[in-house]
């Protein structure tokens, strides 16, 4: 019989012991040079395959990260990596100077982040940026040009309180997951799709190659069918979902 493959898998574990400066990891993402980052619970980690650099907040260095709680990586259209983080709003990361700009909520203008807790980030084809995050945060719509971000509130703008993700289309439209709905922003306006009342926690989108959405949550996957405009349950699905990805064959992970 031949061996299974599985039996060839084999991990190699990182933790503070191989310098990782803290056990909990939120975010992961891999750039094209090679590079793997990390947003811990106590620092932002470069790996490059051979050693850990660790960027950390230094209240006396304004250019330093603002928050070491990182909770979302995103890279944008033009490789500058964005971080959303627990308590510090927004940073982004300069690879040359290797310093940080920081977006943070203030209290004098209504222009600015509205809190400074961002669960997720996406842009889309108009270079514009979304932070979403708990109701106190929203979803902040910011401006490269004017420098300036437009506030959306939880529960009155759009359906949910917290935004877990977010995904851009190639139609300029971005998708929003909340803990409880799915709608789509659309020329500054929302659109809501209902999805079934047992699929609440909804934590899991996906745009796949053919840009088609994909919808995860508690009570399975959910497909979206431009055709009727609708999310459509997927037959024999998975339940409790919590992560969707598309590996480089176009296969779905569940």
């Amino acid at each position: 019989m031949p061996s299974d493959p599985l039996q060839t898998i084999s991990f190699t574990h990182f933790t503070t012991a191989d310098g990782l400066p803290n056990n909990t990891v939120r975010a992961i993402h891999e750039v094209t040079q090679g590079a793997v980052w990390f947003g811990t619970g106590d620092g932002l980690v470069r790996y490059d395959g051979y050693r850990f650099v660790t960027y950390k907040h230094d209240q006396d260095d304004p250019t330093s990260i603002s928050n070491n709680h990182i909770r979302d990586l995103f890279f944008d259209a033009e490789g500058a990596l964005w971080i959303g983080s627990a308590n510090g709003g927004v940073s982004r990361f300069d690879a040359t100077t290797e310093t940080f700009t920081n977006f943070r909520r203030n209290l004098n203008d209504d222009n600015s982040l509205a809190d400074n807790i961002v669960y997720a980030i996406a842009q889309d084809e108009n270079g514009r940026f979304y932070f979403g995050g708990p109701p106190e945060t929203g979803l902040n719509v910011y401006d490269p040009e004017t420098e300036t971000f437009t506030r959306y509130r939880s529960n009155e703008d759009f359906v949910g309180s917290a935004i877990q993700q977010m995904v851009a289309d190639e139609q300029g439209n971005v998708w929003i997951a909340t803990n409880s709905s799915v709608s789509r922003f659309e020329n500054d306006q929302f659109f809501h799709y209902p999805i079934p009342a047992e699929e609440q926690a909804t934590v899991a989108l996906l745009r796949d190659d053919n840009g088609r959405l994909w919808v995860g949550g508690n009570a399975g996957l959910l497909a979206y069918a431009s055709s009727a405009d609708q999310l459509a349950a997927v037959p024999g699905r998975p339940t409790r979902i919590t992560a969707l990805i598309q590996d480089r064959d176009g296969m779905l992970w569940v």
